[in-house]
C-alpha cells in the first residue's frame, strides 16, 4: 500500500513540540558546522532542537549548545549511547523571526526536514530516482500589499523566485512553473536504533541577500506545477520564509 509523502520537522523537534510539523532552520556558530551536525546525529540526535535558529544580535548574543561528546570505543562495542548533557541552554520560545548573519560572522544555517510516509511511525519515504523523483527546497518571499505594510504577515502575498525575478504564487503549497529549486543532501543516523534520514540544505545569508536585491515582477504570475507539494514553511526569517 502506497502512502502519501509529506515533509515534516525532524523527529527530535516533533517530540519536543507536538505542534511542530514544518521544516526547521538550524544555526551553527563556527566553520566546522558539518562536523558538528554529523557528531550530533551520531551521538545525541535528540539535542537537535538546541540548534534551532533564533533571533540574536551582537549585543545580547546567544549561548552556543555544548558540543556532544563521542562515546568511548568500549561504549560503542557495548552499544551504550552517550547520555546527553542537561539542556541548560535550551532555546526559549521564539518571539521574533531569526536574523541571519554572514559566514564571515561565524554563522552558518542549514534547512533540515524529513520526508516521510503519512502513516503510523512516519517511516522515511524513499526517493525513487528511477521514477524521476527528486527532493529540494525553495526560497519564498512575503510582501505586503501597497499601503498595508503594518498588516499581519499572514495576510501578505507570497512570491517565488523564477528566472531571476520574484513572482506572486497562486498558493503556498504549489510550485510555480520554472521556480528555482535548491538541492538538499541526505544524512543517515539512528534514533533509538531505528535508521532515519535527515534531508538538509545549506543556506547562506548571502544567497538570501542576493535574491532580495531583485525586485518583484509587476505582471504577477499564478501558474503552478500542480502535483508538486510544498509542506509548510520553515521559521520566518527577516527575508521571508524558506520553504520545502
Amino acid at each position: 500500500m502506497k502512502h502519501d509523502a509529506i515533509w515534516t520537522a525532524p523527529d527530535a523537534l516533533r517530540r519536543a513540540d507536538k505542534t511542530a510539523h514544518a521544516p526547521m532552520l538550524l544555526r551553527f556558530a563556527d566553520d566546522s558546522f558539518m562536523d558538528a551536525l554529523q557528531a550530533l546525529l551520531r551521538d545525541a540526535p535528540e539535542r537537535l532542537p538546541e540548534y534551532r535558529a533564533r533571533f540574536e544580535t551582537w549585543r545580547d548574543g546567544l549561548l552556543d549548545p555544548t558540543p556532544t561528546k563521542p562515546a568511548s570505543a568500549l561504549a560503542k562495542r557495548m552499544g551504550i549511547k552517550v547520555k546527553p548533557q542537561a539542556l541548560n541552554n535550551a532555546p526559549a520560545a521564539a518571539t521574533r523571526p531569526p536574523k541571519l548573519y554572514q559566514p564571515a560572522h561565524q554563522r552558518h544555517y542549514l534547512v533540515a526536514a524529513q520526508l516521510v510516509c503519512e502513516t503510523a511511525g512516519f517511516p522515511d519515504r524513499a526517493i525513487d530516482r528511477g521514477q524521476q523523483e527528486q527532493a529540494g527546497f525553495v526560497l519564498r518571499r512575503l510582501l505586503p500589499l501597497a499601503g498595508q505594510e503594518n498588516a499581519a504577515p499572514e495576510t501578505w502575498d507570497e512570491y517565488a523566485f523564477v528566472a531571476n525575478t520574484w513572482r506572486k504564487t497562486a498558493g503556498q503549497k504549489l510550485l510555480v512553473t520554472d521556480e528555482e529549486i535548491l538541492p538538499v543532501f541526505p544524512l543517515a543516523y539512528r534514533e533509538n536504533e531505528r535508521p532515519r534520514r535527515l534531508l538538509d540544505a545549506w543556506q547562506g545569508a548571502g544567497g538570501v541577500e542576493d535574491r532580495l536585491g531583485v525586485e518583484a515582477a509587476e505582471d504577477l504570475e499564478g501558474d503552478a506545477a500542480g502535483e508538486v507539494g510544498l509542506d509548510d514553511a520553515v521559521d520566518d526569517v527577516d527575508a521571508g520564509p524558506l520553504g520545502f
